[in-house]
């Protein structure tokens, strides 16, 4: 039975991943196309752009930018919640990443020092 004095709490995250070397590969110009997924400025809205529909808004709790850095984003994330949550209180704690193959999931959730 949950106490009732626990705070549970649903959070996410969104990360924009960078345009990587592969990605201008496979393009027939070879050159940066436009952002297509833009964080606002406020880092809770993620607009999603196209030219043929209109513009989409998500909200979340926190949106990095494609210049976000991993240790930014893992420190923000789920950084803070591991420690205290896990390593000092001994409680659960459930990370869901979902993304594609070799976008980074595993590395933000382990880190490079864990």
């Amino acid at each position: 039975m949950c106490d009732q004095k626990q705070s549970h709490t649903i959070k996410s995250f969104v990360r924009v991943r960078p345009v990587i070397d592969e990605d201008i590969a496979s393009l027939p110009s070879k050159t940066i196309p436009p952002m297509c997924v833009v964080v606002d400025q406020d880092e809770t809205t993620v607009v999603v752009k196209s030219e043929l529909y209109e513009h989409k808004q998500f909200r979340c709790d926190r949106a990095f930018s494609q210049l976000a850095s991993q240790d930014m984003v893992y420190a923000k994330t789920i950084g803070h919640d591991i420690k205290r949550g896990l390593l000092e209180r001994g409680r659960d704690l459930v990370v869901l990443a979902y993304g594609n193959t070799g976008t980074g999931k595993s590395f933000t959730i382990f880190n490079s020092g864990i």
